[in-house]
C-alpha cells in the first residue's frame, strides 16, 4: 500500500459513515512527528496508533470503498504477484453458480455474475483480493497501483450500485493478522466458521489458516435487507480451506518483501505477523519475532507484548507534513539515512530494552522500524536483531 493508496483509503473513510464503534474503541494519540532535527521527537517509544478491532473495522470499510468507488493510483514497483481466483463454472444455466479460488469456494445466485477480472489488485503483504460478484450491472474496472495504462473504461459501466436491483459483493482476505483481535460486531458461525457480522453490509469469517476474510455488500439502502439475506444463503454455502504454501527458506533465512518498497531476511521459525492496524500518522506493514508475542492488556504498550527471551520488530510506514532534513541523520539502513533513538523498559512493549530507527523510504514516506528486546539473552537477540536490520533493502527487491 503506497502513501497514495493509504492517502485514497483515508479519503474514502472521511467520506463513508462509519458504525457505531465497539464500547472498547480508542485511539491512541500520542505525537510522534519526525521534524527534521538530528533526534527523533518520540513519547517513551509510544506511535500515533489505532489498534486492534477499532482499526481492522475502519481498514474494511476503507479498502471495501475504494473497491466500490473504483478509484485508481499511479504506477509502484511491483511485488510477487498473489494467487488470483479461478473462474467461476456454471452448476446450470438457470440455477446457482459456484466460484473457485485459493482456499474458498461458494455458490452465488442466479443474476449475479462474478466480475473479480474488472479489478487489478497489488500484491501487497497481508491483504489478498478474493473475489467481486454483481447483480443488475458492469462493474467499471478497478486498477489499484498497477503499472502500465489505465484499463479503458467501457460506456456502460457503474462504479456503485445505486440503482434499484443492483448490488456488489467483494470479499477481501487479511492474511496473518495478529491473532488475538477483538473483532467487532455480532459473533456468530457462518458455515460452521466462527464469524462476526458487524453490521448490515460487512461480514467477517475466520478461515482455517487464522486469516479473516471480509465480505463486503454494496446496495441501495431501499434493497439491503433483500440482498443481506441473500448473502447470507451464499455464505451458508461457503467451503474454506488453508491454502498458503510454505515459504522456502535459503540459508536458514526467509525473504519478506510485503510491496511497500522495502524488504529483508528473517530468521526461519520466526513467526510472523500483518497487523493491519493504521492511525493518523502511519501505518502497521509487518511484524516478526524470534518467538510468539502475547496480547496487549495496558496502555503502556501498543498492540503486543514481548515474552521473556525475545526480540521483535515492527515495520510501519508514514510520513508527516514536510520531509526530515536526512542530511542531519545519524545512522544509516538499508543504505539510505535514518534517525535513531533509545528508549527504557518502562514502554518497551514488556521488555528490556527498545529502539527506534526512521528511515527515509521515498521523500516524504518515512519507514519506521520499532524493535524490542526482552531477556535473557540479550547479546544474542541483540545480534539477531542487528541481522535482520542488516539485510534490509530499500526499494524494488530483486
Amino acid at each position: 500500500m503506497t502513501p497514495d493508496l493509504e492517502q485514497r483509503l483515508r479519503n474514502s473513510l472521511r467520506e463513508i459513515t462509519l458504525p457505531a464503534a465497539p464500547a472498547e474503541l480508542r485511539g491512541y494519540l500520542d505525537d510522534l512527528r519526525v521534524r527534521g532535527e538530528p533526534e527523533v521527537q518520540l513519547q517513551r517509544g509510544r506511535r500515533v496508533a489505532l489498534l486492534g478491532a477499532a482499526a481492522a473495522a475502519l481498514l474494511v470499510l476503507a479498502i471495501g470503498t475504494v473497491l466500490m468507488t473504483g478509484s485508481r493510483g499511479p504506477g509502484v514497483p511491483e511485488a510477487s504477484p498473489s494467487p488470483l481466483p479461478s473462474r467461476p463454472t456454471a452448476t446450470t444455466a438457470l440455477g446457482p453458480r459456484t466460484f473457485v479460488a485459493p482456499g474458498i469456494t461458494f455458490d452465488y445466485p442466479a443474476g449475479w455474475t462474478d466480475q473479480s477480472a474488472a479489478v487489478e489488485y497489488p500484491a501487497v503483504g497481508g491483504v489478498r483480493f478474493v473475489a467481486l460478484i454483481a447483480r443488475g450491472m458492469t462493474v467499471c474496472p478497478v486498477r489499484y497501483d498497477a503499472t502500465g495504462a489505465p484499463t479503458p473504461q467501457p460506456s456502460t459501466c457503474e462504479s456503485a450500485a445505486d440503482r434499484p436491483g443492483t448490488a456488489i459483493v467483494s470479499i477481501l482476505e487479511f492474511t496473518h493478522p495478529y491473532p488475538w483481535l477483538s473483532l467487532p460486531g455480532t459473533e456468530t458461525t457462518i458455515a460452521g466458521y466462527s464469524a462476526w457480522k458487524q453490521n448490515a453490509t460487512t461480514w467477517m469469517i475466520r478461515s482455517p489458516d487464522e486469516g479473516l476474510y471480509i465480505v463486503t455488500l454494496n446496495a441501495p439502502s431501499t434493497d439491503l435487507a433483500a440482498v443481506g439475506d441473500s448473502i447470507e444463503t451464499m455464505l451458508g454455502s461457503l467451503r474454506l480451506s488453508a491454502w498458503e504454501t510454505a515459504t522456502i527458506a535459503v540459508d536458514g533465512k526467509l525473504h519478506e518483501d510485503p510491496g511497500r518498497g522495502f524488504s529483508f531476511d528473517y530468521p526461519a521459525g520466526w513467526s510472523r505477523w500483518y497487523p493491519q492496524d493504521i492511525s493518523t500518522m502511519d501505518s502497521a506493514v509487518v511484524t516478526v519475532a524470534s518467538g510468539l508475542l502475547a496480547p496487549c492488556t495496558t496502555d503502556s504498550c501498543q498492540n503486543y507484548v514481548t515474552p521473556p527471551d525475545t526480540v521483535a520488530i515492527q515495520f510501519r510506514i508514514g510520513n508527516g507534513p514536510t520531509s526530515p532534513d536526512w542530511s542531519t541523520a545519524t545512522a544509516t539502513i538499508g543504505g539510505q539515512p535514518a534517525f535513531k533513538a533509545d528508549w527504557g523498559p518502562v514502554n518497551a512493549a514488556g521488555a528490556d530494552e527498545g529502539h527506534t530507527w526512521n528511515v527515509r523510504l521515498t521523500d516524504p514516506s518515512v519507514l519506521g522500524i520499532y524493535a524490542s528486546v526482552r531477556g535473557p539473552g540479550l547479546p544474542e537477540l541483540r545480534a539477531a536483531m542487528n541481522a535482520v536490520l542488516y539485510s534490509i533493502r530499500i526499494g524494488r527487491s530483486q
